[in-house]
């Protein structure tokens, strides 16, 4: 279940790579809709930081109270800062004027 659970993280960062990839290829060549598919990334992005953050969880840990914890902690921090870039990042795409002057419509 471990070695799964590897795998599955494995295949959502490369999945997470990828489109970040494309995003940035969209926004350096200023293609139409490039901003929405930046805050569509912004949004994966965060579940991503959900989804890992928790993984942990699902695995076979050992019942022991100093492993949950560091665990809980790690998620938190996951979530948190996958939640906090992606906001940053997302607000910063819908009210700067320059964005809204460099990639019109």
């Amino acid at each position: 279940r471990v070695n799964l659970l590897i795998v599955f993280d494995k295949v959502l960062a490369l999945g997470i790579m990828c489109f970040s990839i494309y995003v940035g290829v969209r926004l350096w060549s200023k293609q139409q809709g490039a901003v929405k598919t930046a805050k569509i990334y912004l949004i994966v992005f965060f579940l991503h930081g959900v989804i890992t953050g928790f993984l942990p969880f699902m695995a076979e840990l050992p019942n022991n109270s100093v492993v949950l914890s560091q665990v809980s902690i790690d998620a938190f921090q996951s979530v948190m800062s996958s939640g906090t870039f992606s906001l940053v990042w997302y607000s910063y795409l819908s009210k700067s004027r320059r964005v809204k002057n460099t990639f019109p419509g």
